[in-house]
């Protein structure tokens, strides 16, 4: 990092933000490695943490067995697969899955168990990071 982009500040240390997602009743935790300017605060979240974040939130609620249309998009975002991808492997209509992902209709049980799997082995074809964070799960 050269300069920070709130005070062009060139001192950075060592730090974690908290992050949070809360879908399907369950809140996930997780401290996220960055670097923070010295001198106005502003934190810079390393991005692969961040992605491993959402993948991890992603494995969780493809075990747990999410239903919502919420849930199906962020599934969906964390492996990065485009909507027009994802329709084309279910071959349905992309507008179907915008519907979906709005919860205007419910999700399709057989689509769902697709993006569960596509998840799962998306995670597993991965390495693991140095900065993988480390997720806390709170149902309630």
């Amino acid at each position: 990092m050269r300069a920070c982009i709130g005070c062009g500040g060139i001192a950075f240390q060592a730090s974690a933000a908290h992050e949070s997602q809360q879908m399907e009743g369950m809140t996930f935790t997780a401290a996220i490695p960055g670097q923070k300017c010295a001198s106005c605060g502003w934190m810079y979240l390393d991005p692969y943490a961040l992605e491993r974040f959402e993948l991890l939130v992603a494995r969780q609620l493809a075990e747990f067995g999410a239903r919502r249309g919420r849930t199906f998009k962020f599934m969906r975002r964390a492996i990065r697969m485009p909507l027009s991808d994802l329709a084309a492997l279910l071959t349905i209509y992309p507008g179907t899955i915008r519907q979906w992902e709005d919860e205007e209709i419910d999700v399709d049980e057989a689509a769902f168990t697709v993006l569960r799997g596509l998840v799962l082995a998306h995670l597993q074809s991965e390495p693991v990071p140095q900065s993988s964070p480390t997720i806390h799960t709170i149902v309630s």
